[in-house]
């Protein structure tokens, strides 16, 4: 079966200006879901992102405060960061143990999912470092990642075990 086109060069310039002008719309779709409206309770309305400092190598857990700072993790070289409300980094916690989740106390102590310690630590207002947990049932744990606390204060976790995942390793 043969199908012809009856199209001239004018429409087939039309049909592919028409199609670059979709593309570009798909490709504007990221910009316009970032609109200056801000997110409630997270984005002030028209707030643009500031690149405060580079040189980290894999960077997590970001948690915040309520004083404007936020506490986050560099996990390839084991150390915990603290940002300070006027854009000031300092070293809160050297040698963290492949630290990544973060999550605050209601007392304001910082907790730490410990991935290469295998335990759940918290460092105190006075940076003093306690264990909160490290097994469960008598079980050593495997290599906990994110966490967070409740209302109530309870702490959840997750322990996925280490990666990467290979045969006969317990998970």
């Amino acid at each position: 079966m043969k199908i012809s086109s009856n199209l001239s060069r004018a429409d087939l310039g039309l049909n592919a200006a028409l199609g670059i002008a979709a593309l570009m719309g798909v490709l504007a779709l990221p910009a316009l879901a970032q609109a200056p409206t801000g997110i409630p309770g997270v984005l002030a309305a028209g707030a643009v992102p500031e690149l405060v400092q580079e040189g980290f190598v894999f960077t997590e857990g970001p948690v915040g405060l309520a004083d404007g700072s936020l506490y986050f993790v560099d996990i390839r070289v084991n150390k915990v960061h603290h940002l300070d409300a006027s854009g000031k980094i300092s070293v809160v916690r050297e040698q963290s143990n492949g630290t990544n989740g973060l999550a605050l106390t209601k007392d304001g102590d910082l907790l730490m999912a410990e991935g290469g310690g295998k335990r759940i630590t918290k460092r105190g207002r006075d940076g003093t470092i306690t264990t909160v947990i490290d097994n469960h049932a008598g079980t050593p744990m495997l290599a906990p990642n994110d966490l967070i606390v409740d209302s109530k204060g309870g702490i959840y976790f997750t322990d996925p075990g280490p990666r990467p995942v290979v045969a006969g390793r317990p998970t």
